[in-house]
């Protein structure tokens, strides 16, 4: 049961972090050619684009060093458990 929860969560993660970069990436997109803009609505656009884009890597990032530390934190309790 425990590793379907972790995997499940990492489901969620995965696609709240694919959200997060698709929204960024809109942004960008949308504000760089939208037509007849101005270049202070393009660069506010491509601006958007780039901190969404940021702020998804390092979420991202910070979610797999919580997994990868969660991990290491099971198998030493596992293995001094194991030693009992």
């Amino acid at each position: 049961m425990g590793g379907r929860h972790d995997r499940r969560g990492w489901a969620v993660f995965a696609q709240v972090g694919a959200a997060l970069i698709l929204a960024g990436l809109g942004a960008g997109v949308a504000g760089v050619l939208a037509p007849g803009a101005s270049w202070l609505a393009r660069a506010v656009g491509a601006a958007v684009g780039a901190i969404t884009a940021v702020a998804a890597t390092a979420w991202w990032d910070r979610t797999h060093q919580r997994r990868e530390v969660r991990e290491a934190a099971v198998r030493a309790r596992d293995g001094f458990l194991d030693a009992l």
